[in-house]
């Protein structure tokens, strides 16, 4: 690794394998820590259902009902109580998953196919970081994001490994002038996850800084239909509710499931001070100070500092120009206000935020470029795999049906 170069040196054209090698390790790794983790099924209120498929838990058994028996219908119209949920869960993963439920298992494609479109997501991520930096930094890019703790879920049965390979290849098709097909991909990253709109925000913004010499009603028309591809996916599977239940607000009912209360006497200085942020952000160092290492060994207590972290890379970059455009900086930011904005006051869609920010590329790629140029290369390699170690944690916790993101 410290043999690479930036001078066409011999790593020059293998540094893709080595990135991928890198990534295929990371996966060994957590899917060992996943096939040992223990699975406490006699404790009190423990699901009734265990996958033998280690990391189908928690929302991996929404999209596995989808792949296997679509979208509820009950009496001819939404699913009652908690059942509504599974609405919330969007179509493309669930849909791609079936290509390899050819062959095998429903819940193993699942994780299938999560692996295969994360890989191809750091193929297209190693290809722009180089193109941005260097092959160092590109192969160093890829590792951190491999690492990333709550990269954990690219060994699930969650869809954000899909939506990782959209993010990726609509940046590479942005870098190469690829306008529409990077919108194209967008709207598949729609179809996705809700996160996708952010990538769909960004993309329009692209639009606009790189938008050719045109006379403003020709210009508004592009623009607007630049917007309606970026999102066609959401507004595919909308209507898709909306034809399938009979009801336009579908997808609202199954969102207020997740909302917390609305009424809080101090909502608006929560609101001001970003109270579920930074309660969330400091708890670790809170617990630290205290000796609560039972808390401290609770993954998801970890997730908010993860998404400070995240953000900040996010706003250095969009304060100080470097190689990689301001623009990009925003999708970390568009995901955390995507997180907040639902429940500023009580921050319920807070939980998963470090997972959502997977797809953060532009932080990853800078967080690589300050370790390669900055830190000496045991501290490059100790961070790592404190941070493996740490992912490890995620997955055994997650194994054993405990809530980690």
């Amino acid at each position: 690794m410290a043999g690479m170069t930036t001078d066409g040196g011999k790593w020059q054209g293998a540094g893709l394998a080595w990135a991928l090698t890198a990534f295929a390790v990371t996966r060994a790794v957590i899917w060992a820590a996943a096939c040992t983790a223990p699975q406490d099924r006699g404790r009190p209120q423990s699901p009734r259902e265990w996958s033998h498929v280690p990391t189908i838990r928690w929302d991996a058994g929404h999209y596995a009902r989808i792949l296997k028996t679509g979208y509820p219908l009950e009496n001819g119209g939404l699913p009652s109580g908690a059942g509504v949920e599974v609405l919330a869960f969007f179509p493309l993963y669930p849909l791609t998953a079936r290509l390899a439920a050819v062959w095998i298992e429903p819940e193993a494609a699942l994780v299938v196919t999560t692996h295969l479109a994360s890989a191809a997501a750091m193929v297209f991520l190693y290809l722009w970081a180089r193109r941005r930096y260097n092959p160092r930094v590109a192969f160093w890019s890829v590792l951190v994001l491999s690492v990333y703790p709550p990269a954990m879920f690219l060994s699930t049965g969650y869809a954000d490994g899909l939506l990782l390979l959209w993010v990726a290849l609509a940046v590479w098709l942005l870098e190469n002038g690829r306008l529409w097909p990077a919108a194209l991909v967008s709207g598949l990253a729609t179809a996705t996850r809700p996160t996708g709109l952010a990538l769909a925000a960004v993309l329009l913004l692209w639009a606009v800084q790189h938008r050719p010499r045109l006379a403003w009603p020709a210009q508004a028309a592009r623009l607007a239909a630049i917007g309606l591809v970026s999102i066609s996916g959401l507004i595919g599977y909308q209507l898709y509710l909306w034809r399938h239940y009979q009801r336009p607000d579908a997808f609202l009912v199954a969102q207020a499931r997740w909302s917390g209360p609305k009424d809080r006497p101090d909502a608006l200085l929560r609101i001001l001070v970003l109270a579920p942020v930074t309660e969330r952000a400091v708890a670790p160092v809170k617990y630290l100070f205290r000796g609560d290492w039972d808390r401290l060994r609770e993954p998801g207590r970890w997730n908010a500092l993860w998404n400070v972290a995240i953000v900040s890379l996010a706003v250095a970059g969009l304060i100080r120009a470097r190689p990689v455009p301001r623009v990009f900086f925003l999708l970390p930011v568009f995901i955390f206000l995507e997180g907040w904005l639902p429940d500023p006051a009580g921050g319920a869609r807070l939980i998963g935020i470090a997972r959502y920010q997977l797809v953060a590329l532009p932080s990853f790629l800078l967080l690589a470029a300050w370790m390669v140029h900055r830190w000496p290369t045991w501290l490059r390699g100790g961070f790592c795999a404190a941070c493996l170690a740490m992912q490890c944690l995620y997955v055994r916790h997650f194994v054993n049906w405990e809530l980690v993101g």
